[in-house]
């Protein structure tokens, strides 16, 4: 149920409830990937690439489902990227790429 209202929150534009939601969820089940994937966007979306980087991660290392994982590591290379680290960024949009995200072929196309 927290995940789900997450999403509600979400929808709602109400990044701060479902935040709150998101980690309710993980805490209940730490092996939620998608819940480790949405809650990573909104500290992405809220300028927060280091907390993002870590969720990304640890929402990979949960066994997630071919599609959830190349999101992860899509929005991990973003993640990655704002933190300065371009190798770590571009090998995981590499890996996201042959995952078929294919949005991850802009990060790879762009310049270094």
């Amino acid at each position: 149920c927290p995940y789900h209202l997450g999403l509600a929150h979400e929808a709602l534009d109400l990044p701060e409830r479902a935040h709150r939601d998101y980690s309710r969820a993980l805490e209940l089940d730490p092996s939620l990937a998608p819940a480790w994937l949405n809650r990573g966007v909104l500290e992405y979306k809220a300028g927060r690439a280091d907390r993002a980087a870590a969720d990304f991660r640890a929402g990979a290392d949960a066994g997630p489902d071919r599609e959830t994982l190349g999101r992860l590591r899509y929005n991990l290379a973003l993640a990655r990227r704002a933190l300065g680290e371009r190798d770590a960024a571009r090998a995981d949009a590499e890996e996201a790429l042959r995952l078929g995200v294919e949005e991850a072929r802009t990060l790879l196309d762009a310049p270094r």
